[in-house]
């Protein structure tokens, strides 16, 4: 149930990050143009999970069972640590354009399955097994991408100012 919640959040991040991508793919060679535009897009798309982080704080864990249904008995917590990973995503997942527009599409595929590995693996070898559990290992996954993006501008950046001195 708490997926279903984090699933509303996500809805927009990766909607922004896809009309972004054109503009990023023009902005690749101009830092400041491309900073200005990852920051539109982060905040963008920051506008969903922030207003729905917002309402599972208003409402409470017993006001969100009161809105969906007895269903969604014990779900908050979990509920709550998902939509924070999809907050820090929306941060950065603009910067992923970044990466594979230019020319790092394979160290992107290797942070994804890095981060694939990592939840997966991390709540196996832990014993995750609960929802509030595989939602944190979940947040770890999302802020070793999110890292690993800024990372990834850093390096494009420094890369495009060096090419122009």
């Amino acid at each position: 149930m708490a997926q279903k919640i984090q699933s509303g959040g996500a809805m927009g991040t990766s909607a922004v990050a896809t009309v972004f991508a054109p503009r990023i793919a023009v902005a690749l060679r101009k830092p400041a143009a491309l900073i200005k535009l990852l920051v539109e897009a982060g905040g963008s798309s920051l506008v969903v999970p922030l207003g729905l982080l917002a309402f599972l704080f208003v409402v409470g864990s017993d006001g969100l069972v009161a809105v969906l249904g007895d269903e969604y008995q014990g779900a908050w917590a979990a509920s709550v640590v998902l939509v924070v990973s999809t907050v820090i995503n929306a941060i950065t997942s603009a910067m992923s354009n970044v990466m594979m527009l230019g020319g790092r599409e394979r160290m992107f595929a290797v942070i994804a399955a890095v981060q694939m590995l990592l939840v997966v693996g991390g709540a196996l070898v832990s014993g995750a097994d609960t929802a509030v559990s595989m939602a944190l290992w979940v947040l770890i996954g999302e802020a070793f991408r999110s890292a690993c993006m800024v990372a990834g501008l850093v390096l494009h950046l420094r890369a495009v100012r060096g090419s122009e001195g």
